[in-house]
């Protein structure tokens, strides 16, 4: 694998030994420091203190596994959930089997290093490991970086429409400003007055609606180019769809002719810049896909409605569809695509990682000739049991569950499992799961037990103080490989008649052990 510049020697990005035997760390820094840049530890308290102060010139932990106070394990599963740009390997006897599966599927190191160690092989290890890590932070910055593009080609593309849109108002206010001076001059010469007042009238209140276009359209704006997080708050999703036709108006008004079905809706846990900018970017993405080539006139609709507990809104159209090369990268952070004619056009990695960071989902599906069919789903800002009404839902409104896992593709595969018969919600983290259980009231708790700190056992035991009514409602799920500390809990709360899940779990099973927690009386 060939090598980068500036990749090894002493001012390269370092790597940080972690070892409590002073002696080992004196030994690796002789042998190592000619080809690598060395930091050292004896502890792992002190090497996330210099993590946390030198973040950004650590590439790589390798961490001794027997240590006092914390093992290599431990550290490298902390350093792993909060500095995520940084490498790591355990050190490790050849007998100690158990950490090195431990630190694969918690730590989720990139190699492991043998005791006793052969200078040449931990080298090309090293090196191995320093590239990976830094290859990974040169896509990374190269994907944020395509990311910032596609923001910036939807916030171009609404330039162009907002350029339309403010010379209308614009034109209007200045073309009756101007009849309205030469009233005032030839005011003079009208004895009577009538004529010229009541037209001053009439193209003073046109100035006033024109002044008031203006003012709409600069609350939005405003609103669009808001750089606010991915905050869960409470919007509403059809004035955000109303906000964003507002900006494409132009564009569609000339080809397309545009139907609206919005039902009355709850709001939805998004934020009003980011859920304006979400529809306005799949707008955009819909047009790039029904360029007015032959003069034909299209139909896009647009409807929102309540489906499950969720909040859906559908744009659909009667074009040509996306080709299916493209429709399968739509999502890919790195996908541009530059047709043989027109503009480079641009995917959804965008929208869809807002979506999902407020536990939406965002789907494409589109066919030759048949057109393209966007779908978003959003969770109602407040979750309750008096949701209005499910289209799809008879009865009353459906129990809600508690996921906590901190592997979003597991958290998106329950919900799916689960979806129609309960409200699911979802935490990507202990912290995120302690904070929802304390702010809702849940029917049902499936939990992760291995994730970085809080997991599932201090979740238990902290609603155990907190809420012990929730004792009964938990379920745990688990990859296996359990600590001891885990292991003994597990044995605890089966005896206790709690479930614990083995992944991979059937998806009937989830269904059957969810509903017996949600029956459950008291």
């Amino acid at each position: 694998m060939a090598t980068f510049p500036h990749m090894f020697g002493p001012d390269a990005p370092a790597i940080l030994f972690v070892d409590d035997d002073l002696a080992n760390l004196k030994v690796l820094e002789v042998h190592l420091r000619s080809d690598f840049n060395i930091l050292t530890a004896q502890n792992g308290t002190d090497a996330l203190a210099l993590l946390d102060r030198r973040e950004h010139d650590i590439a790589l932990v390798v961490a001794d596994q027997r240590m006092a106070g914390m093992t290599g394990v431990e550290l490298l599963t902390i350093v792993r959930s909060r500095f995520h740009d940084v490498g790591r390997m355990l050190i490790t006897a050849f007998a100690d089997l158990e950490p090195i599966i431990a630190a694969i599927n918690e730590g989720q190191i990139s190699g492991y290093i043998r005791k006793p160690w052969n200078p040449t092989d931990i080298r090309l290890l090293l090196r191995s490991g320093l590239q990976r890590v830094l290859l990974e932070r040169r896509l990374h910055h190269a994907e944020l970086e395509l990311l910032s593009a596609e923001r910036d080609a939807v916030l171009g593309f609404i330039g162009v429409g907002i350029g339309h849109e403010l010379n209308q108002p614009a034109t209007v206010l200045r073309m009756n400003l101007e009849v309205l001076r030469e009233w005032l001059d030839a005011f003079t010469g009208d004895p009577d007055g009538d004529g010229g007042a009541a037209d001053a009238k009439s193209a003073l209140a046109d100035c006033l609606r024109a002044s008031d276009d203006l003012s709409v359209l600069s609350a939005d704006l405003r609103v669009l180019v808001s750089r606010r997080g991915p905050a869960k708050e409470s919007t509403g999703l059809n004035v955000a769809v109303q906000r964003a036709l507002r900006f494409v108006d132009a564009r569609l008004a000339s080809f397309v002719q545009v139907d609206i079905n919005l039902d009355e809706i709850p709001e939805v846990r998004a934020d009003e810049s980011g859920l304006t900018h979400v529809i306005v970017s799949l707008l955009i993405h819909a047009l790039q896909y029904l360029e007015n080539t032959d003069g034909r006139r299209y139909r896009l609709s647009i409807c929102s409605r309540v489906r499950n507990g969720r909040m859906v809104l559908t744009l659909r159209d009667n074009g040509p569809g996306i080709p299916a090369a493209e429709l399968q990268r739509v999502f890919d952070p790195l996908f541009t695509e530059t047709p043989e004619h027109g503009p480079r056009r641009v995917g959804l990695a965008l929208p869809k990682r807002t979506v999902e960071a407020w536990g939406g989902e965002l789907s494409v599906e589109s066919g030759a000739d048949v057109g393209t069919e966007y779908e978003l789903q959003l969770r109602p800002a407040r979750p309750s049991l008096s949701v209005v009404r499910d289209d799809s839902v008879e009865g009353s409104a459906l129990p809600r569950v508690l996921v906590v896992d901190d592997e979003p593709s597991v958290l998106r595969a329950v919900q799916r499992i689960l979806r129609g018969k309960f409200e699911v919600d979802v935490a990507g983290s202990g912290e995120e799961a302690l904070r929802m259980l304390e702010a809702d009231q849940y029917a049902a708790i499936l939990c992760d037990l291995q994730m970085p700190q809080p997991d599932g056992v201090e979740i238990f035991q902290r609603m155990g103080e907190t809420k012990p009514e929730l004792a009964g409602r938990f379920a745990f799920m688990t990859g296996g490989a359990l600590s001891q500390r885990i292991t003994s809990f597990v044995d605890s709360v089966e005896n206790s008649g709690v479930t614990v899940l083995d992944k991979p779990f059937d998806h009937l099973r989830i269904r059957e052990v969810v509903t017996g927690i949600v029956n459950k009386e008291g």
